[in-house]
């Protein structure tokens, strides 16, 4: 075999026009003109389909809390889907984007700082994947945190009620004198109309009539004592048909309840104060169940309720436990928010280390301990949203969305490997008592945020890693109840890029080296994302999630330590090559719903979980194999006299060794060593190493090495150690997963009193030119030498 070195690839993880931004102060799309774009530049554009684009503006400039629009322009066409979100700034909590058709509207975050976020959206559309980053200039402002609207509904009355909480202020107390302004504006084909109107007030809600059946935009903002204007999130509310109704009860006066086959489906019956209601089976037959207190209305009058919670900031969450977690009930809203509460996940020993990092320690009866630890970042941001249809064709639908960096880092003491390992942030609970008759005093619905990761992971070796992980999601999930068994349903989307970002140069670390033969190989699966309750009444409860995936593989072969020159204990090769791995990113969600305690019969009918999958994206594919194109020069080195009168003839090719002819003590070589581009593999550099070095005359120009060296025969050996480095052209992994070759160059044959000094003579000083091409996969090129 050629002598050749080894290969090195480091892979690392990473990323129109319009003459104004929409900067609105409500509902209609009028703006206040306090911002500006500037004219598209290349990469505020993406391309979905060839030769047309989808384009951001290049620039956006705004103020602290205020609400703007951020138009997507160029051809945007059904089956596209675009994510947006931020990269992660210290100190300022990541925004939300609210998008439609043609772009989005985002808060932009509180600051008192001016600052520069910087804005990535991805565009999907089939397997084409595309994005486009445009900076947004953010102004810094003394505002006050506005949670948003958090309900809605229509009172029997037919009036719309809106409630919300109150302001806080920075030093995280209720701010005084608060103006809060509503803004309601009718919406026709999606796009707001000039039917708008502006309610001012410094209570917590406000009645509005509305017109039955039309979409309405209500936005909520918050004026302090000194004119700030702090914007919420906006919330498009469907108005019902008509304003909800109360179903009519039938009161049963005899011993014996009327036959369930003579009364309409869903009828309720008054059975000696208990309240029973007719169900329907599989089959059609109607039957007695003991009703839940949501299907007191009539279907067709339901009572519709949206709920919407963003998670609390650290000035919302003090404000909150001040007021001993109390209900806000002064005349003015009614309903109940839980803060985050520092309770610990017992499952697999998670403890809180602070309120953002949770320890990991976890002991296999076959592997020692490892632990770690998993944090989320303080500049989370994540909103929920539910929308319930309460009677007895009960709907609950939920839309939750997260922005938020993760950061793992974990260290094993042995090989592991460990499945479903879960970690939960504790979130915040809403929990509204709708409602009611004199059957149940009130219909109570919960909404509960939750941040999570759940980890699978297998390492057949002593290994410390960490890496960061972006997760901005979206999941939507559906509840609803047919005439016999509900229909539970899942939606998600969520993010590629910076979905894995090392934290440092070498993102794993190997603690021990087990084995130089053979390859060793790792994988991990990580699911970071929002893990949602929903309830309604006592027993009927919704756990969903909705996450972004990271499946990460990664086979590599440990490198034999070589010693510096002078300071043998000194490794200076890289302590591992690798020879295969992948990154893919998705969206999976989950719901599930336990019918047991509500609906027993039915419990063994219906499956009661439903998954789902978005195609994966693969972000990263390792190289598979590396060329290597050789042309080698050698010929006799050295020019010795032969005084012997016996001629040598034991080498015909070179023929017969006279007295007087000169003979060489060894060979000179020379070898030009290309590794041809072929797209997924190039050359970057090489060096060589260990005591030979010094011996050899080697550089690189481009994609060719060349070394020069003379191997005398008669001579201590001298080892070489020749390492090539490689990178992926155009890589977005260039540094997770490095690539070497190595191979070794023994010079000189040893010192040999009983060898003949004479090498080679006559034809031997002709050089010899050979040329060969060799395809190797990565794990032979990684020790070249033993092929």
């Amino acid at each position: 075999m050629l002598k050749l070195l080894a290969v090195f690839t480091l892979l690392a993880l990473a990323g129109c026009d319009d003459d104004a931004v929409n900067n609105e102060s409500n509902g209609s799309g009028n703006g206040n003109g306090n911002g500006d774009i500037i004219n598209p530049a290349p990469k505020s554009c993406m391309s979905l389909i060839t030769d047309e684009y989808q384009c951001l503006p290049d620039k956006v400039i705004g103020r602290s809390g205020q609400r703007i629009h951020i138009p997507l322009t160029g051809n945007i066409k059904e089956g596209m889907s675009f994510n947006w979100a931020t990269t992660e700034v210290e100190g300022i909590t990541t925004p939300i984007f609210m998008s439609d058709k043609n772009g989005a509207y985002v808060i932009l975050p509180r600051t008192t700082n001016d600052t520069t976020l910087t804005l990535n959206v991805e565009g999907k559309l089939g397997s084409v994947h595309d994005s486009a980053s445009i900076p947004i200039d953010v102004t810094g402002a003394e505002t006050l945190i506005l949670n948003g609207i958090n309900l809605i509904s229509m009172n029997t009355d037919g009036l719309v009620v809106t409630e919300w909480l109150p302001a806080v202020n920075a030093q995280g107390d209720y701010a005084n004198d608060v103006l809060y302004s509503l803004n309601v504006t009718k919406l026709v084909d999606g796009k707001p109309s000039n039917d708008s109107r502006t309610f001012q007030t410094a209570n917590l809600s406000e009645s509005i009539d509305v017109e039955f059946g039309a979409l309405y935009r209500f936005v909520l903002s918050a004026e302090d004592d000194k004119g700030n204007v702090t914007y919420s999130e906006h919330i498009d509310y469907l108005v019902s048909e008509q304003q909800p109704e109360l179903q009519d009860i039938i009161t049963n006066t005899t011993k014996k309840m009327p036959d369930p086959a003579s009364l309409e489906l869903y009828s309720l019956v008054d059975d000696n104060g208990a309240l029973k209601i007719v169900r329907e089976t599989k089959n059609g037959d109607h039957y007695y169940d003991n009703a839940m207190a949501h299907e007191i209305y009539k279907v067709t009058a339901p009572l519709k309720v949206t709920m919407r919670l963003k998670e609390l900031e650290p000035e919302e969450i003090t404000a909150h436990f001040q007021r001993q977690a109390k209900q806000y009930n002064d005349d003015t809203n009614s309903f109940s928010i839980i803060p985050p509460t520092s309770q610990d996940n017992a499952k697999n020993k998670i403890h809180n280390i602070e309120k953002l990092c949770k320890k990991l320690e976890f002991n296999q009866p076959i592997f020692d301990t490892f632990e770690g630890s998993m944090c989320t970042s303080p500049s989370k941001s994540l909103i929920c949203t539910n929308d319930y249809t309460l009677s007895p064709k009960l709907t609950a639908k939920a839309e939750c969305t997260l922005n938020n960096n993760f950061e793992v880092k974990l260290e094993s003491k042995s090989k592991f490997e460990l499945n479903q390992l879960y970690v939960y942030w504790p979130g915040t609970n809403m929990i509204k008592k709708i409602g009611g008759n004199k059957y149940f005093e009130a219909i109570e619905l919960g909404l509960g945020t939750r941040i999570g990761a759940k980890l699978d992971i297998k390492y057949p070796l002593k290994i410390a890693i960490g890496f960061k992980s972006n997760a901005s999601v979206t999941g939507n999930v559906s509840f609803k109840m047919g005439n016999w068994l509900p229909a539970l349903n899942i939606d998600v989307s969520s993010n590629s890029k910076d979905i894995f970002k090392p934290l440092s140069n070498s993102w794993q670390e190997i603690l021990e080296f087990p084995n130089y033969s053979r390859p060793a190989e790792m994988g991990l699966e990580l699911k970071l994302g929002v893990f949602p309750r929903i309830s309604i009444g006592e027993n009927l409860n919704i756990e969903a999630e909705a996450a972004g995936k990271l499946a990460l593989k990664n086979k590599f072969q440990l490198i034999k330590p070589v010693g510096q020159i002078n300071a043998p204990a000194i490794n200076v090769m890289p302590l591992f090559t690798t020879v295969d791995g992948a990154i893919d990113a998705n969206g999976v969600g989950s719901a599930s719903v336990d019918l047991s305690k509500v609906f027993p019969s039915l419990s063994e009918h219906f499956k009661g979980t439903v998954e789902t999958e978005t195609p994966s994206l693969n972000l990263y594919t390792h190289p598979k194999k590396v060329t290597f194109d050789i042309e080698q020069q050698y010929a006799c080195s050295g020019k010795y006299t032969y005084h012997n009168d016996t001629p040598i003839l034991t080498q015909t090719a070179f023929g017969p060794l006279n007295k007087g002819d000169s003979y060489g003590n060894g060979w000179w070589r020379d070898e030009v060593i290309t590794v041809p581009n072929k797209g997924d593999i190039a050359l970057k550099s090489f060096n060589i190493y260990g005591p030979g070095a010094k011996l050899m005359d080697a550089g690189y120009n481009g994609s060719s090495i060349g070394i020069t060296y003379t191997d005398i025969m008669n001579k201590q050996v001298q080892e070489a150690t020749l390492l090539y480095e490689f990178i992926k052209p155009g890589s977005l992994l260039q540094k997770a997963f490095p690539i070497y070759a190595v191979d070794k160059y023994k010079i000189n044959g040893g010192v040999d009193t009983s060898q003949a000094p004479w090498v080679c003579w006559g034809n031997g000083y002709r050089t010899v030119k050979k040329s060969e091409s060799i395809t190797l996969t990565l794990q032979e090129a990684a020790n070249l030498s033993v092929l």
